[in-house]
């Protein structure tokens, strides 16, 4: 079923991640949040509200399947008060035909719009969860080979390998 929901209704929700998902949000939350809520993206906050959301809702709480730079917004109080009454499409579709793939476009989009000139995403470390998260299959379906490079990365979020050679010096894990 499509709702067009508020984040102002999405907030009174009790939202939780699916454990499955789990790389995929914690590059979000801490990798992208910073970069997000500068002001020169605000296009990206944009996009990210237009996007389709997927939620499997229960009786008490709502596990989100992507999009989750929405909970990013939904925690700031300063974005959510600017983009509160703005409508989000939800879908209560259970599952994702091959979530990791998805996933994988969605996040490496993000990342790709939020690369631009003096960003300073953690490449490096972006790419390691990434790694740990695609399966066989999800590589040989994204990119038609078994496993996951830094090529492979560089190619979906379009930097050069000196962006992603200086990103190694900034790792803090």
């Amino acid at each position: 079923m499509i709702e067009h929901l508020t984040l102002r209704h999405l907030r009174s929700r009790n939202i939780l991640l699916d454990d499955f998902n789990t790389n995929f949000y914690i590059i979000t939350k801490r990798y992208l949040s910073n970069e997000l809520f500068l002001k020169k993206n605000s296009k990206a906050i944009t996009h990210i509200l237009s996007l389709n959301t997927i939620l499997d809702k229960s009786e008490r709480f709502c596990f989100i399947k992507n999009n989750f730079s929405i909970l990013l917004i939904l925690e700031n109080e300063k974005i959510n008060k600017i983009y509160k009454d703005e409508c989000i499409l939800t879908n209560t579709k259970k599952t994702i035909n091959n979530s990791n793939v998805f996933l994988f476009k969605e996040t490496s989009f993000l990342i790709k719009s939020l690369s631009g000139y003096g960003s300073h995403l953690m490449h490096a470390s972006i790419y390691r969860l990434l790694k740990a998260q695609l399966t066989q299959s999800d590589c040989i379906e994204l990119f038609g080979i078994n496993k996951f490079t830094i090529n492979d990365y560089i190619k979906a979020v379009d930097i050069s390998q000196s962006t992603f050679d200086r990103s190694r010096r900034k790792t803090y894990e």
